[in-house]
C-alpha cells in the first residue's frame, strides 16, 4: 500500500510539473484577448498595434484639455490631440479617466499606455518614465478671490494654495513657498479658493480662462504675474519604449508642422498655444 501511494503521489507531482511549464511558457490568449487593459511589453508597440487600441489615461475634469459636454461626451484639446495621434498610427483610442493624484502611477500598474493630461516632464518624473516632444506651452497663473488683499507672486509665500500635490502646479506652489491644501483638481481647487477655503491656487492660465468665460460672475481673480511651469505639455509613456516613443514623437512632429495642433489649440482656448514644429 505505500508503495502504491508513493507511485500514485509521484505521478501527481509529474503532472503538476508539466502543467506548469506549459502555463509559465503560453498565457491563456483568450483571456488576453479579451483583456483591454494596457499589458507591459518589451515592445509596447507591437502590444499597442496587436490590440488596435491606445489606451490613454487622462482626468476627463480638465477643460478645455478634456471635459465632458452637457451631452456627456469626452471632449477637449488633448482629446482631440490623442485621436489624430492614433489615427496616425493606425489604431483607435480608449481612454481612462482618473484623478489627478493617481492618474501617472497607473502607468505603473499597467492600466493605460500613455498619459495626457498638460502633463510637464520633470527630473523626478523622467527617472521613471520617458516623455515626447512638447506640443503645447504651459504657463500659470494665481487665481485667488476678488477680495483677497494679494497683489503680486511675492504675496503667494505662506498662503494657502489648493493643488493637486504630484502636479507640476503644486509642486510650484510648494516652491514659492505657498502651503498646500491637497485637492482632487482644478474643480475643487476653484471651490476651495471661492469658499475662502484655501487664499489661492496655481494652474495653467487657459484652464482659468476657459473658467472664467463659463462662470464670468466667478468671485475670482487672476494676478498679473505668469509662473513658467516646467518645458511644456508632452505625452507621458514607460520608460525604455523606444519604439513607441518615435512613434508617437513622429506623428506630433507630422501634426505640429501641418498645423492641426495649432488649430486644435485656438478650437478650444481661442489662442495659439501650441510649440514650433521641432
Amino acid at each position: 500500500m505505500k508503495l502504491k501511494k508513493f507511485v500514485v503521489a509521484a505521478s501527481l507531482a509529474a503532472v503538476s510539473l508539466v502543467l506548469g511549464a506549459c502555463s509559465n511558457a503560453a498565457p491563456d490568449a483568450s483571456s488576453s484577448a479579451s483583456n483591454k487593459t494596457a499589458t507591459t511589453s518589451s515592445d509596447l508597440l507591437t502590444t499597442i498595434k496587436d490590440r488596435g487600441t491606445l489606451i490613454v489615461g487622462l482626468e476627463g475634469t480638465y477643460p478645455p484639455y478634456s471635459f465632458h459636454d452637457e451631452s456627456g461626451e469626452l471632449k477637449g484639446f488633448e482629446v482631440d490631440l490623442i485621436n489624430k495621434i492614433a489615427d496616425d498610427m493606425g489604431v483607435k483610442t480608449q481612454f481612462v479617466e482618473t484623478k489627478w493624484d493617481s492618474l501617472i502611477a497607473g502607468v505603473d500598474v499597467n492600466k493605460y499606455d500613455v498619459v495626457i493630461n498638460n502633463v510637464g516632464e520633470t527630473e523626478e518624473r523622467k527617472q521613471k518614465y520617458d516623455f515626447t516632444i512638447p506640443y503645447a506651452d504651459s504657463i500659470g497663473k494665481i487665481a485667488v478671490r476678488k477680495d483677497s488683499t494679494m497683489k503680486s507672486l511675492s504675496d503667494f509665500s505662506g498662503k494657502n494654495a489648493a493643488q493637486s500635490v504630484t502636479s507640476n502646479f503644486g509642486a510650484e506652489a510648494q516652491k514659492r513657498g505657498a502651503k498646500i491644501v491637497p485637492v482632487d483638481g482644478f474643480a475643487q481647487a476653484i471651490d476651495l479658493v471661492t469658499s475662502g477655503r484655501a487664499d489661492a491656487t496655481l494652474n495653467d492660465w487657459v484652464t482659468f480662462q476657459q473658467y472664467l468665460a463659463e462662470h464670468p460672475d466667478a468671485p475670482i481673480r487672476l494676478l498679473d504675474d505668469e509662473v513658467k511651469v516646467g518645458t511644456g505639455s508632452r505625452i507621458l509613456l514607460p520608460k525604455g519604449q523606444k519604439p513607441l516613443l518615435d512613434a508617437l514623437n513622429n506623428a506630433l512632429k507630422k501634426e505640429l508642422s501641418s498645423g492641426k495642433v495649432s488649430e486644435l489649440s485656438k478650437q478650444y482656448t481661442n489662442i495659439d498655444i501650441s510649440v514650433k514644429s521641432k
